[in-house]
């Protein structure tokens, strides 16, 4: 639902809840506040993917037009779009609301393994192998400097390369990938302004979206390929291709 009016509002502004955010692109929630008592909680986003809020509302005297907590997709057209609306059953109501916002589109389904995924980055050694520290998160021991590429076609959601020496990859230098299924790619551990992308940009599998570049907290480059949750994101497994079997 869409709405072109605004009354008393008040607003929040948020960035998506993700590793090292901060220069993601901001989308908007706030509130507005109908004169008969209705209150409508409202979402734009100004990026150039899907966000899914998460929304938590503490009701007394309210009714919600949605089961809640609700996760609902914001669309990237800069329109207001109405998460959900509360209202008063009785004269002595309140509310109180939260937020988190994800890159990407809940589907309610976890995605099928990536199988026969390509190597995230370009190396001359075919020795290199993936080891998980955590479920489905995948790090790589790569010489400095390596072009690390994507895995999968999708539009540059998110990059943050000013970090010199991030003491994990949750907050090192990122490069997210937005995916037609809903999912993204996460590319952690970059070099300190050795992105080669920025955000909207389409790229198509293989090309290089930066250089590798550890520090002395975290020596390993990280790839996950992220989905969903109805409460936050996950890991999907990948299968990577051998480098021999590589075109």
């Amino acid at each position: 639902m869409k709405i072109a009016w605004v009354a008393a509002a008040s607003s929040l502004l948020l960035l998506a809840h993700t590793p090292g955010s901060g220069q993601v692109r901001p989308y908007k929630i706030y509130q507005v506040k109908h004169e008969d008592g209705r209150v409508f909680i409202v979402g734009e986003n100004y990026g150039p993917v899907p966000f899914s809020v998460i929304l938590r509302v503490k009701l007394v005297s309210m009714r919600s037009s949605v089961p809640l907590p609700a996760r609902v997709a914001l669309p990237p057209d800069a329109a207001p779009h109405v998460l959900v609306t509360l209202t008063p059953e009785k004269a002595d109501f309140s509310y109180r609301y939260s937020t988190q916002g994800d890159v990407g589109v809940y589907t309610g389904q976890v995605p099928d393994s990536l199988r026969n995924c390509p190597l995230p980055f370009q190396a001359a050694a075919d020795t290199i192998r993936p080891r998980e520290k955590a479920p489905h998160q995948y790090a790589f021991a790569l010489p400095n400097g390596t072009p690390i590429v994507a895995v999968r076609a999708g539009t540059v959601a998110y990059v943050r390369q000013d970090q010199k020496n991030a003491r994990s990859n949750e907050k090192g230098n990122t490069v997210f990938i937005y995916h037609s299924d809903g999912t993204y790619g996460s590319y952690s551990n970059l070099a300190q302004h050795g992105a080669t992308v920025q955000v909207g940009q389409a790229v198509q599998p293989g090309q290089v979206i930066g250089r590798f570049g550890g520090n002395k907290y975290e020596t390993n480059f990280w790839f996950t390929l992220v989905y969903l949750t109805p409460t936050g994101v996950a890991g999907s497994p990948i299968l990577f291709q051998r480098r021999e079997t590589q075109p």
